[in-house]
């Protein structure tokens, strides 16, 4: 599979507002994170899609809020979960997703922080993603054993989650790499159609 330079400037760019995000640099976050949209969302206004892009970052604010909290006990009923999910579902109804992904995506921050299963919930938000992404199916659904499984791509989008919370730089160099395949079968199928 060849990696097109688009695949792997997405790439740096989600891992660049991931990172701004963990620093605290919510503005620089937010137009990475627009920048991204911008490549996925090809029929969206640029005004929807900085929009979507400041609820995505005010979630992951409020989240970051929570996860301060000395209490670790706490964590899980923090009563602020529920701006976290207004947050989720604003940026998805400004990018036309299943609410679904909102719902998932918030339930697997907030597991993620009660140290609980979150990555059941992220991948499921990531297929809610990919049904508004992509053009066609070939990506989407399994027609062989395991028909219920959520397919290559939302574990590609997992592993790079999780080398970049390891901090380290061989760990980033592979969430580089796993970001780049990533969107590289979401570019090649956006062509596709």
């Amino acid at each position: 599979m060849q990696i097109s330079s688009k695949a792997k400037a997405l790439a740096q760019e989600i891992l660049r507002a991931y990172s701004a995000h963990d620093q605290g640099n919510w503005g620089e976050s937010a137009a990475s994170f627009a920048k991204v949209y911008s490549a996925l969302f090809l029929d969206l206004e640029t005004e929807d899609i900085n929009k979507a892009a400041q609820h995505y970052v005010e979630a992951l604010r409020i989240k970051d809020l929570i996860d301060a909290e000395p209490d670790r006990a706490t964590r899980l009923t923090d009563p602020r979960w529920g701006e976290v999910y207004q947050s989720f579902l604003k940026n998805a109804q400004t990018l036309r997703l299943d609410p679904r992904w909102a719902y998932h995506h918030h339930a697997g921050f907030q597991k993620h922080k009660g140290e609980l299963d979150y990555w059941t919930d992220l991948m499921l938000a990531e297929r809610y993603m990919l049904d508004r992404i992509l053009r066609h199916s070939r990506w989407r659904e399994k027609r062989s054993d395991g028909r219920n499984g959520p397919g290559p791509l939302p574990f590609l989008y997992m592993v790079s989650a999780e080398c970049h919370d390891l901090h380290h730089p061989q760990a980033a160099a592979l969430s580089l790499e796993m970001m780049a395949i990533y969107f590289t079968v979401v570019l090649d199928e956006a062509d596709a159609c």
